[in-house]
């Protein structure tokens, strides 16, 4: 694999030094500003039409932590905004995505229960409490829980989307801005901030029949406060979520607020923050038999629950030193305390136990981030540094159903520091050909310290190590709205190791790897009204910690494992006629075990070419929409999820898949209201037991939601 890089590199170099010596020796001075005015004009996206499709002519912050446009990035992208999200009436972030090409999300079909954001394939082939491959970032700065085998990944289905303007979803690693938070890819919540122009509030609410239901108050004051040049906005939302399952409720609400001072003509500061709570009934364990006989049931009547609190408080200044240098400081403080109180039952089918004893989990954990990074020659050159240190305690009890008696099985702490400088550079190498080129390095700081460990002796474990996260991408424009890439990223992951033998403890902490390859393109035509985006990609999933044989435990023992994902990813936007929209969005996916061998006692287990489990090799999403002069507007939607196996020893399988959904609004042009009407997956489907447990030995599966689901919405604006 490695000796693929070097010639890579080299044919990117070369074209690099020539371009760099025509540039100097053939151009004059006044060819050079043609040059740049040209290329100024690729990267400054016109004001589209009204009637322009949404995917024309995006623009993007993730991939660059500044706007650009997409056609100028080496990455595949999609974004969602707060109107296509409410469109979908949905209640929760991972709702939404699971139509995006190229995205995975895997819940247990619950009001949320466990629910897990991969890309590509990149899901990791052990217990869901190590599968962080996705970050989750808010702004532009990580909201994941930052200790893998120790705290539970952040789960994006929690976060409620009351404060969410837009979001945007990155396939492939993005380790050089966002180091070990965009393993795989990422996910980012850019939020509502204050806008300028009058006095302006917006209110929604929703409901569907199980029932669902809630809404959101959000207000803008506009461009001063108290005479003085400044804006603010805030806001408040709650959904009492149900779903058509019994005894599987839940709560999420959320307070949140944004204050922006102009301190100067050249410097803004903007300080806010939100407070989340989240709260849902968690079901027991179900066998087939028990969902094939109601499929409705979820548990018994006193079923536990999970409870979070989530604090968010965000610093931003940024300054203009000059007009083509921009210096950002960003500070996160980011506090999660998460309750799990689980009253399950034993299940019991044949040999295998599917349930555990009655358990409680308590984490906390506070995670600070600082982000300074400086923008220079008209955003073309971008340098910085991240600090991020957290801590986190962990507590977890037992009451064995036998003898009603309570233990204490674990108990500790864990601590991670994190220093990152990086560069990402933009250089213009032709007016049609831009050469992305970037490096991260990472040094790591681990430490854990367990004082009761499931009956055995405590131990503190520290690891040092350094990563770096290279990237290379080259753009070649063939217009203005049209252009191909290719690129080659490194990324990696580090594992905190549960040490329970001495030679796991003499091995602390390992890190994963992630190399990817990958060609795309993007074309527009036919006078804006067609959009074609394609991607094809090749990535290798290197020195991946197993914990099949362990639960929920990495075992430092099983470090060698090595996957390959390989796929091809294709969406289409075409107006057919003035007003009609039809899209078409295809993903193949081929994710399968290179390597993968662990001992358990005197048994050695080889999982050699096995696919990775809950990933689908087909998948399609097809939308046809339709708007009114009158303001009227009809959609359909379809999804099919291809078939997969359901766990890692590709012994289940799980059949396909498709749903469709219909829509009908009425959102008058010019008027400030809008009401949508949904009938969501209205195409019943099979479920199976394995989409709606939850199982340690096998992460949750693709659950395609409630059946037959009636959903409204209303929002206005005043």
């Amino acid at each position: 694999m490695y000796s693929k890089i070097p010639r890579f590199l080299a044919v990117v170099l070369v074209l690099c030094m020539s371009a760099r010596v025509v540039v100097a020796d053939d151009r004059t001075e006044s060819q050079n500003e043609e040059k740049k005015q040209t290329v100024a004009q690729v990267q400054r996206p016109s004001t589209p039409p009204d009637d322009e499709p949404i995917l024309i002519r995006e623009i993007t912050v993730t991939a660059t932590r500044y706007q650009e446009r997409a056609v100028n990035l080496p990455y595949s992208i999609s974004s969602l905004s707060k109107e296509q999200i409410r469109d979908k009436n949905v209640t929760r972030i991972n709702q939404a995505l699971k139509d995006t090409v190229g995205v995975g999300i895997a819940e247990t079909g619950n009001v949320s229960d466990i629910s897990i954001v991969h890309m590509r394939g990149v899901n990791v082939p052990n217990g869901p409490l190590l599968n962080d491959t996705v970050g989750s970032l808010l702004d532009g700065l990580p909201i994941t829980k930052p200790i893998p085998g120790f705290s539970t990944s952040f789960e994006a289905g929690k976060y409620p989307m009351f404060n969410v303007e837009r979001v945007e979803v990155l396939r492939g690693p993005a380790a050089v801005l966002y180091g070990k938070d965009a393993f795989a890819g990422a996910l980012n919540l850019i939020t509502k901030q204050p806008k300028s122009g009058p006095v302006s509030s917006e209110t929604a609410f929703f409901a569907n029949q199980w029932p669902s239901y809630g809404g959101s108050v959000d207000v803008n004051s506009g461009d001063q406060v108290l005479g003085k040049p400044a804006q603010f906005n805030i806001g408040f939302g709650r959904h009492d979520l149900n779903t058509f399952r019994d005894h599987s409720r839940g709560i999420n609400e959320q307070m949140y607020g944004n204050v922006l001072l102009n301190l100067s003509s050249r410097t803004r500061l903007t300080v806010g923050g939100s407070y989340s709570h989240y709260f849902e009934e968690r079901p027991s364990t179900l066998t087939q038999q028990q969902l094939d006989q109601n499929r409705n049931q979820a548990a018994t009547p006193d079923p536990g629950f999970l409870e979070s609190h989530l604090t968010l408080a965000r610093v931003n200044l940024e300054h203009d030193v000059s007009r083509d240098v921009k210096i950002t400081n960003a500070f996160l403080y980011n506090n999660s305390n998460d309750s799990l109180d689980l009253n399950d039952l034993i299940v019991q089918t044949g040999r295998r136990r599917l349930g555990h004893d009655p358990s409680k989990r308590i984490i906390n954990d506070t995670r600070l981030t600082w982000s300074s990074l400086l923008l220079g020659h008209a955003n073309e050159l971008q340098t910085g540094f991240w600090v991020d240190h957290t801590n986190a305690n962990f507590l977890f009890k037992i009451r064995s159903l036998q003898t009603n008696v309570e233990t204490i099985r674990e108990v500790g702490d864990g601590r991670q520091t994190i220093f990152s400088p990086y560069f990402l550079n933009r250089f213009n190498v032709t007016d049609k050909m831009i050469l992305w080129t970037g490096v991260r390095w990472d040094h790591v700081r681990m430490s854990r310290n367990q004082v009761v460990n499931f009956g055995d002796p405590g131990y503190n474990l520290t690891t040092t190590f350094d990563a770096y996260s290279p990237h290379v991408g080259l753009v070649y424009h063939f217009t203005e709205d049209s252009s191909a890439y290719v690129n080659w990223s490194r990324a990696f992951r580090p594992i905190s190791l549960r040490a329970i033998t001495p030679t796991e403890l003499a091995i602390g902490a390992v890190q994963e790897n992630l190399t990817n390859y990958e060609v795309g393109a993007r074309l527009t035509t036919l006078d804006h009204r067609l959009y074609l985006r394609t991607a094809a990609f090749w990535i290798v999933y290197e020195n991946q910690v197993n914990s099949t044989f362990r639960g929920f435990d990495a075992s430092a023992l099983n470090r060698d494992g090595q996957s390959t994902h390989r796929g091809v990813e294709a969406e289409a936007s075409y107006e057919v006629l003035p007003k009609l929209t039809a899209s078409l969005s295809a993903a193949y996916l081929d994710a399968f075990v290179d390597k993968l061998r662990a001992t358990r006692g005197n048994t050695l287990f080889v999982l050699d070419g096995f696919r990775v489990h809950n990933v689908p090799r087909w998948s399609f999403n097809q939308s046809i929409s339709y708007r009114t002069e009158a303001g009227w507007v009809g959609s359909w939607n379809g999804r099919y999820v291809g078939d997969r196996v359901g766990d890692q020893w590709n012994t289940v399988r799980l059949s396909s898949f498709f749903l469709m959904s219909l829509s009908l609004g009425y959102q008058p042009q010019g008027e400030r209201y809008g009401v949508t009407a949904s009938l969501l997956n209205f195409t019943d489907v099979k479920y199976n037991a394995l989409a709606v447990r939850f199982d340690p030995f096998n992460a949750p599966t693709f659950d395609p939601g409630g059946p037959r689901t009636f959903a409204v919405s209303v929002w206005a604006r005043f």
